[in-house]
């Protein structure tokens, strides 16, 4: 059912369209590298809007720049659908779990991938950052949000799982290796100073971009924020405090040192995980929010059986107010007033905050979740 997704991206893309803006600003992203033309500059005689990935990412997306247009923007859908079917599939999960979340998360899926988003990695990254972790391949665990990092920022969260690592002193120093390589990487393909300089304009042009995302009319800034200053149609609300008060709530389920062990606690943090970032960005858009819906996933289908009635109702909320608002079940001036006012982020906000009260109050060892065994198998647990 997942892989279809790729079928309609390419039937929309090849057939009912031409290509997406996105496909176009991330070939460029290359072509304007191996140039050493500004990789940051607006460049309307190819795509609108301008590039804000980091430079790595240049030549990561070279294997797909390369092909025809039509192909090279399937394979990357294709590449990352896949890529997160994998991460799903590696949790320690049953069955029936792994296939929830890909129900929950499928018409967000649909979202990202006709935006040829992103986004729909950088949830693999998060997924497949704890799952190598988990793993115990310490060496390799820090490549996945490393490169998230190095292109889009969100990835730094993953850190998030440091403290479930057990060889901690092999993980620090796989970090500083990773990183040096990802930061080296782009000069295969250009000059040192070019890269250098280019890595300073993009912090550049990130600071812009924040200032700019918080306007009243961006179709970005769906986040509790943007949903507070639309409210209130005042975009000078600022960021920062809300920022605090989710960042003191996100790290307080990290004073029950003695979960860190359950299986449970460790797969709501990574739900936790999934969704933070998002929330609390006044870059989120309504295509990132796959990211969200892998972590609202996750939360779902790791709950104690038989489900009570507030997880349908948490669960209809973000589906009838979160994902479908962008489908025709909704009128055009339904959707457009849900779209201004960032109405996305608050019911995930909802479920956000019922996962940071579960992980603060919860005993654990009583969910249904299957343990990681000494060598890498999946056994049932409590």
């Amino acid at each position: 059912m997942w892989c279809s997704v790729i079928f309609f991206v390419s039937f929309k893309h090849n057939f009912l369209s031409q290509r997406h803006n996105n496909y176009l600003i991330f070939k460029y992203a290359y072509l304007n590298a191996i140039e050493e033309a500004h990789l940051y500059a607006p460049n309307p005689t190819h795509h609108f809007d301008k590039n804000h990935y980091g430079p790595v990412f240049s030549i990561l997306f070279a294997p797909f720049a390369l092909c025809p247009d039509w192909l090279g923007e399937i394979l990357f859908v294709g590449t990352s659908v896949l890529m997160l079917l994998w991460a799903i599939y590696s949790l320690p999960l049953n069955e029936w779990q792994k296939n929830g979340m890909l129900l929950i998360c499928l018409n967000e899926l649909l979202t990202a991938g006709f935006n040829v988003q992103f986004n729909i990695l950088i949830a693999a990254i998060i997924l497949l950052s704890y799952t190598l972790i988990l793993k115990q391949k310490e060496f390799l665990a820090p490549l996945p949000f490393l490169i998230g990092t190095f292109v889009k920022l969100y990835g730094i969260v993953s850190l998030a799982f440091f403290f479930f690592v057990k060889d901690k002193p092999k993980y620090i120093l796989a970090c500083f290796a990773w990183s040096i390589v990802l930061f080296l990487a782009p000069m295969l393909i250009a000059s040192p100073d070019y890269i250098i300089s280019m890595y300073r304009e993009w912090f550049y042009i990130l600071v812009e971009k924040n200032g700019e995302n918080a306007s009243l009319i961006s179709s970005q800034d769906i986040s509790i924020m943007g949903f507070f200053r639309r409210a209130f149609a005042d975009s000078t609300i600022p960021t920062l405090p809300f920022l605090i008060g989710g960042v003191i709530l996100f790290g307080l389920p990290y004073l029950r040192i003695s979960q860190y062990k359950q299986p449970a606690f460790q797969l709501l943090l990574v739900a936790s995980t999934l969704m933070f970032p998002i929330l609390f960005s006044s870059s989120s858009e309504g295509s990132t929010y796959i990211i969200v819906f892998v972590g609202i996933a996750l939360w779902f289908v790791i709950q104690p059986q038989p489900y009570q009635k507030y997880h349908w109702v948490l669960l209809g909320l973000v589906v009838f107010f979160a994902t479908l608002n962008s489908t025709d079940l909704y009128p055009r001036v339904v959707r457009d007033f849900m779209r201004l006012h960032s109405i996305k982020a608050v019911p995930c906000t909802i479920v956000w905050l019922r996962v940071i009260y579960e992980m603060l109050t919860k005993d654990f060892s009583t969910y249904n979740v299957p343990q990681q065994t000494a060598n890498n198998e999946v056994k049932a647990g409590a």
